[in-house]
C-alpha cells in the first residue's frame, strides 16, 4: 500500500480555451502524455462512506487497475488529504485492503452493501512541470460523469504538488490564469456524481456544516471556515453567471456575509497587508449584490399588494446585470485565487497565535463580542434606524461566529440550541423591520406602498417582540464559556485592525446600508 498526503487545486476551465491553454500558454514549453481513464466511485446505499469523510475509488489507466481511498476534506477547490493506493486486479473494489483506514465496525457494515454511484470516463493529458525542487503535475480531464441515467461534460485542470513546496503550485496557477479565465472547481467528480443523482445540480446551496474540531489550531479553524465561505460563494456563483435565480442570489449574499464574519473574527491572528485587501473584495462584492438583493425583498413584499413595480423590477434587473458583468472579469477568479493562496501559505500561519489552541482563541473571541451585547445597549425604541441596522449586523455575526465554532461544544447541545434560537428570532425580527425600511427608502421609484402595510402599528409591535427576544437573550448564560479564557497572543494586532476597520468604514464602498449590505 502507498499512503501520501495529496495538495491538489481543481479548475474549471471552458472548452473553448482548451486550445489556447495548451499550445499557446506555459504548458506548451513541457511534453505530455495521454491516457483514458475509466473510474467508479463506490459507496453503500445509506452513503456510509461519504458520512464517514471517506471516497472509494478504482480507476483503470493503461494497463494498471489502481483501488484509492480518500479522505474527504476541502474546499475552494482545495483538497489536501490522506489517501491510500493499491494495486486491484478488477475494478471491483477489495475491502480487506483498506480495513485499517475505516472506521471501526463499518468494515463489517460495508462489507455486503457496497455499490458504484458514479462512473467516470476522461480522457486525460498530463505535464509534469519541474523546476528543482519543486515538481507540479497538471492534468486536463475532459470526459463525462455518469450517475445512473443521467451524465454531465467535464472539463477541468488539476495541480497536484508532487514534490517541493507549495508555492510552486500557486505560482503555476497565476501563470495559467494570465492565459486563459480559470476558476476553482469546489465540487470533486464524486460529489459532482452526487448532485447529478440527486437532482441538486445547479440548485441555490446554502451553507454547510464545517467541521471544527477540539483539537485544531486556530489557523486550521480558519482555514476550514473561509474555505466553507468561498465553496458556498463558489456555487452559487455559477447559478447568477448563467440566469437570473433568486434563491441564488440570497445564498451568494449569505456566503459573503459569512466570509466578512470570518475575516472580523480572526483578524487579531490574520490581519495583515493582504488580510485588508481581500476584506475589501468581500466589501464591495456585498455592495453590488446587496442592491440586488434590496430590490427582491421589496418586490416579495409587495408582489401580493397590487403595485406598480415595473421601475422596481428594470432597477433590479440593471443591478443584476452589473453584478453579474463583475462576476464574469478576472477580478474575482483572481481574488479567489489569491485567497486560497493566503489561507494555505500566508505568512500569518507562522504566528504563535495561529498554533495556538482554536477552542481558547474562539471563546476569547465570542466572550469580546458578546460584551458588545451587554454593556449599556440602550432600548430598541430608542434607536436611530441606522443604529438598529448597524445592531442587527452585530447580531448576525455573532450568530455566524457560534455556528462556526458548533463544532468545539457537543456536550452542550441543549444550551446551545436555547440560546441560538433566541438569537435568531431577534435576527429576524430586526431583518423584518429593516426590509420594510427599505421598502420606505425606494419610494422615488413611484411606488404607493398599500396602508395596510405601511401601519406603524405593525413596526411597534416588531420592535416589541425583538425587545422580549433581546432581554431573553441577556438572561441566557453564555453556552461556549468554560473557566475565563485568558487573551491569546494578538491583542495589538487586534487594536491595529479596528483602527484600520474604523478608517475603512468611513469611505463609501465599506459602508453598510440598507436591508441586504449587512
Amino acid at each position: 500500500m502507498t499512503a501520501c498526503r495529496e495538495l491538489e487545486v481543481k479548475l474549471a476551465v471552458a472548452p473553448a480555451d482548451v486550445r489556447r491553454l495548451c499550445e499557446l500558454g506555459p504548458l506548451s514549453d513541457w511534453p505530455d502524455t495521454r491516457e483514458h481513464q475509466q473510474s467508479v466511485y463506490f459507496d453503500t446505499r445509506r452513503h456510509d462512506l461519504r458520512k464517514a469523510g471517506l471516497t472509494l475509488r478504482v480507476r483503470r489507466s493503461g494497463g494498471s487497475t489502481i483501488q484509492t481511498m480518500k479522505t474527504r476534506t476541502g474546499g475552494a477547490g482545495l483538497f489536501a488529504r490522506d489517501e491510500w493506493e493499491n494495486a486491484v486486479p478488477t475494478l471491483e473494489p477489495q475491502l480487506d485492503l483498506i480495513r485499517d483506514q475505516l472506521p471501526a465496525g463499518m468494515i463489517d457494515a460495508v462489507a455486503n452493501e457496497l455499490v458504484p454511484f458514479a462512473s467516470i470516463e476522461i480522457e486525460r493529458t498530463t505535464w509534469m512541470v519541474t523546476a528543482r525542487p519543486d515538481l507540479v503535475e497538471v492534468s486536463l480531464d475532459q470526459g463525462s460523469v455518469s450517475a445512473g441515467q443521467l451524465a454531465e461534460g467535464i472539463t477541468e485542470i488539476e495541480l497536484e504538488l508532487k514534490a517541493g513546496s507549495p508555492r510552486a503550485l500557486f505560482d503555476f496557477w497565476k501563470k495559467l490564469a494570465r492565459r486563459v479565465p480559470l476558476r476553482v472547481d469546489v465540487l470533486s467528480k464524486p460529489e459532482l456524481a452526487e448532485a447529478i443523482a440527486a437532482g441538486s445540480l445547479g440548485k441555490a446551496a446554502k451553507a454547510e456544516r464545517i467541521d471544527v474540531e477540539a483539537g485544531m489550531t486556530t489557523a486550521e479553524g480558519l482555514v476550514a471556515i473561509i474555505l466553507s465561505g468561498m465553496r458556498q460563494f463558489r456555487l452559487n456563483e455559477e447559478i447568477l453567471r448563467s440566469r437570473h435565480q433568486r434563491e441564488a442570489v440570497h445564498q451568494l449574499h449569505v456566503a459573503i456575509r459569512r466570509l466578512q464574519t470570518a475575516f472580523l473574527l480572526f483578524e487579531p491572528i490574520a490581519e495583515g497587508r493582504r488580510h485588508r485587501r481581500l476584506i475589501c473584495e468581500v466589501y464591495r462584492l456585498n455592495r453590488l449584490i446587496g442592491r440586488v438583493r434590496d430590490c427582491d425583498i421589496v418586490i416579495e413584499l409587495l408582489a401580493n399588494a397590487g403595485c406598480y413595480l415595473e421601475p422596481l423590477q428594470d432597477r433590479r434587473d440593471h443591478a443584476y446585470r452589473r453584478f453579474v458583468a463583475e462576476l464574469q472579469r478576472r477580478r474575482v477568479p483572481d481574488w479567489i485565487m489569491k485567497l486560497v493562496r493566503w489561507v494555505t501559505i500566508g505568512k500569518w500561519r507562522q504566528r504563535a497565535g495561529a498554533k495556538a489552541p482554536l477552542s481558547s482563541f474562539l471563546a476569547w473571541r465570542l466572550d469580546a463580542w458578546w460584551a458588545g451585547f451587554s454593556d449599556d445597549v440602550p432600548p430598541l425604541k430608542a434607536m436611530t434606524r441606522k443604529e438598529r441596522h448597524r445592531f442587527r449586523i452585530r447580531v448576525k455575526r455573532l450568530r455566524y461566529a457560534l455556528e462556526f465554532s458548533r463544532g468545539l461544544h457537543p456536550d452542550r447541545k441543549h444550551e446551545r440550541k436555547a440560546f441560538s434560537e433566541v438569537l435568531e428570532a431577534l435576527q429576524s425580527k430586526l431583518g423584518v423591520l429593516n426590509d420594510r425600511w427599505t421598502m420606505q427608502r425606494i419610494q422615488p421609484y413611484r411606488l404607493t406602498i398599500p396602508t395596510e402595510l405601511a401601519n406603524p402599528k405593525i413596526d411597534a409591535d416588531l420592535l416589541k417582540d425583538a425587545q422580549a427576544d433581546f432581554d431573553q437573550l441577556l438572561r441566557l448564560t453564555p453556552y461556549w464559556r468554560g473557566p475565563r479564557p485568558r487573551q491569546p497572543e494578538g491583542a495589538a494586532a487586534l487594536r491595529r485592525g479596528e483602527a484600520a476597520r474604523t478608517a475603512a468604514s468611513r469611505k463609501p464602498g465599506l459602508r453598510s446600508v440598507g436591508s441586504a449590505h449587512g
